[in-house]
């Protein structure tokens, strides 16, 4: 990234460290950021306010 998005930068890499913590996503030093093995649910759940209309609908993973 260029010089003019350090503050950008800086907050999306805070962003992926509290999600490595909680286990949501999984990250290695050259390789990226993956979808971590922590059920999202109470994530999803937090987001979506009661009495929405909109459904959360959880995939199967098999």
């Amino acid at each position: 990234m260029t010089a003019g998005n350090d503050g950008s930068w800086r907050s999306a890499r805070e962003a992926l460290k509290a999600l490595q913590a909680l286990d949501v996503v999984e990250t290695g030093h050259g390789h990226g950021a993956y979808v971590g093995r922590a059920p999202l649910t109470p994530l999803v759940d937090g987001l979506v306010p009661p009495g929405s209309p909109f459904t959360v609908i959880a995939p199967s993973w098999g």
